[in-house]
């Protein structure tokens, strides 16, 4: 049996293995759930030359699933309560 202070500590050491994965512009690969990979936007210029790190508008971290959770989605119905 996993004791719930394992889980969390398995967790916080993959918070911080992920932060400093997508710094260094890696995709982190989570195996069979599916990978996260940085994005940023950008004011949009003219020319390379015109971007610089004061365009950046701002950065967010993308989840793409994994094959299971792809198929999933494609079959999950929704349905109002209330």
């Amino acid at each position: 049996m996993v004791r719930g202070a394992d889980i969390r500590a398995v967790l916080y050491a993959i918070v911080s293995i992920v932060s400093c994965s997508l710094v260094d512009g890696q995709i982190v690969r989570l195996g069979e759930l599916g990978s996260l990979r940085g994005s940023i936007s950008a004011e949009g210029k003219a020319t390379a030359d015109e971007a610089n790190a004061t365009t950046i508008k701002g950065a967010k971290v993308v989840f793409s699933p994994g094959k299971e959770i792809k198929e999933m989605l494609k079959t999950v119905s929704y349905t109002k309560d209330g």
